[in-house]
């Protein structure tokens, strides 16, 4: 890959991993108990856990999918 394309996957797969988190966080937020969205906020490996609970299923998968695609993204950029 040249190095443009790693760039981009890299910073692409950084974003969507943020944006999962916070909505994953925003979604917490609106249910009860409302103390679950701040620990996912703060303890970010819980939130897929969270959302998993609450029902937003495909945040919880999308969430792991985006980290494990941020990783390599960085293995490919590292070379």
């Amino acid at each position: 890959m040249t190095d443009l394309a790693v760039f981009a996957a890299l910073v692409v797969s950084a974003a969507l991993l943020v944006t999962i988190h916070l909505s994953v966080v925003w979604g917490l937020a609106r249910r009860p108990p409302r103390r679950d969205a701040a620990i996912a906020f703060f303890l970010v490996p819980s939130a897929p856990w969270f959302a998993w609970r609450h029902g937003m299923k495909v945040r919880a998968i999308l969430w792991p999918a985006s980290l494990v695609l941020y990783g390599v993204a960085r293995i490919l950029a590292s070379r």
